[in-house]
């Protein structure tokens, strides 16, 4: 992504905090530098967010989760997400012939076989992979 964005002329400024946000640009090391877009990825406590005044719109409710590791490769890198009616299933592989899932909601209860089920491919995928782990 880093790349990408050089490629297409983004100035992108490291361990440069902004202090405030403008309607041209942004404060960033007691300067002002001129943008015409600034993104503010900054973190869930998002400064960048609250000076937009789009704080009133973050949703604070916690979220749990539960886990499993199965002895199966489902993917070789990065992470598959998948959104179901009120869950999300997160797919990582750990090694050539591990996996781990998370089933991820706002329900404390939530139970990851029903949760799995929201998911017809990857539990169909997960059909023949040993459980190396218990939900956690």
């Amino acid at each position: 992504m880093v790349e990408r964005a050089k490629q297409c002329g983004v100035r992108l400024l490291w361990k440069a905090p902004a202090t405030a946000i403008l309607a041209d640009g942004a404060v960033v090391g007691g300067k002002t530098v001129h943008a015409k877009w600034i993104v503010g990825a900054d973190g869930a406590d998002s400064r960048v967010r609250a000076w937009s005044g789009l704080e009133a719109s973050v949703d604070r409710k916690m979220r749990f989760a539960q886990r499993r590791q199965y002895g199966a490769m489902l993917l070789r890198d990065g992470t598959e997400v998948s959104w179901g009616r009120k869950i999300q299933a997160y797919v990582t592989p750990l090694a050539l012939d591990e996996t781990c899932v998370v089933m991820i909601s706002r329900d404390p209860f939530i139970n990851f076989e029903q949760a799995l089920g929201e998911f017809p491919r990857l539990s169909g995928s997960l059909r023949n992979g040993e459980i190396s782990t218990k939900a956690l």
